[in-house]
């Protein structure tokens, strides 16, 4: 299967509260040259490309094999780090690179021609680089070659233990299921992106002999980052580990088509209903997602 997501981030919160760029500069900056932030991100659109590649061992056992290529690229109002701190130019930063690899095992639990109750183990390795620089324009009116925020880097060189458990009920047209899933770091560097527990439950409708619409809704639990890059100090909110992760739930809906018996195509669009955010940090805006299958 080949999917592609693209995330759109604005506005900025902190614990559900709205925050203005005036509150978030009047935040504490790590940077020495910068008592307080002076670069406040207000756009954020991420693509990534996911290619998966699965393979039955027997009717209960399932290998997956899954690789993510990223791409980030960040908006961000500058303003003065000292005095009136008016408001001096809009910057802009990019990366992308292959984020990750993962190789899970699937295995079946209980099956039948209408339930089925399955367990995922596996192995996430990140392989984007967690150093990416870039010659950026600061607020100080200084060009400088600066480690990008963890935000724009595409990965953390972590390798993470991958664990979800799922139920998948089917009738005549409707069906319905539920999945808990777990993301956890094993093996670090310097820092890494927090851990994560994600529980999805969803319901599809057959609307078609050969179509069937959907509704998902999804918790999300992200923790902070876990430690620290000295080299990453830019006088913006992005710079500090302990701005990331929160708690968040969204709402989406799509529709799946299956063209004929070996291949199919989805559609997702995501919402968010709310967003708990270790802050000041950017809120999800929405997300769209295309999926295109092949079996054989």
């Amino acid at each position: 299967s080949l999917r592609h997501m693209r995330m759109s981030m604005d506005n900025n919160s902190n614990k559900g509260n709205k925050l203005s760029d005036q509150e978030i500069i009047a935040y504490p900056s790590l940077n020495s040259m910068s008592p307080f932030l002076s670069a406040v991100p207000n756009k954020m659109d991420m693509e990534m490309t996911m290619l998966e590649a699965m393979y039955g061992l027997s009717d209960n056992h399932t290998l997956m094999l899954m690789a993510n290529f990223i791409n980030k690229e960040m908006s961000l109002n500058s303003y003065s780090p000292m005095g009136d701190r008016d408001f001096l130019r809009i910057t802009k930063t990019r990366s992308s690179d292959l984020s990750n690899l993962s190789l899970s095992s699937f295995i079946k639990f209980k099956g039948s021609q209408n339930f089925r109750m399955n367990a995922e183990i596996g192995i996430d390795k990140s392989l984007g680089k967690n150093d990416v620089k870039r010659n950026v324009m600061t607020p100080m009116n200084m060009r400088m070659n600066m480690t990008l925020p963890y935000a724009m880097q595409t990965g953390d060189k972590s390798t993470s233990l991958l664990t979800s458990f799922t139920i998948v009920s089917k009738g005549y047209d409707l069906n319905f299921g539920g999945q808990l899933k777990r993301k956890s770091a094993v093996l670090k560097k310097d820092w890494n992106f927090g851990d994560s527990s994600t529980f999805n439950f969803w319901l599809s409708k057959l609307v078609a002999p050969n179509s069937s619409l959907f509704l998902n809704f999804k918790y999300q639990k992200l923790d902070k980052i876990e430690g620290r890059d000295l080299s990453i100090n830019a006088p913006t909110q992005t710079a500090n580990p302990k701005f990331y992760g929160g708690k968040s739930t969204h709402l989406s809906f799509g529709i799946n088509i299956q063209l004929n018996h070996n291949n199919s195509l989805g559609l997702e669009y995501s919402v968010p209903l709310k967003q708990d955010l270790n802050g000041p940090q950017m809120e999800v805006k929405n997300s769209i997602n295309f999926a295109y299958k092949l079996s054989f």
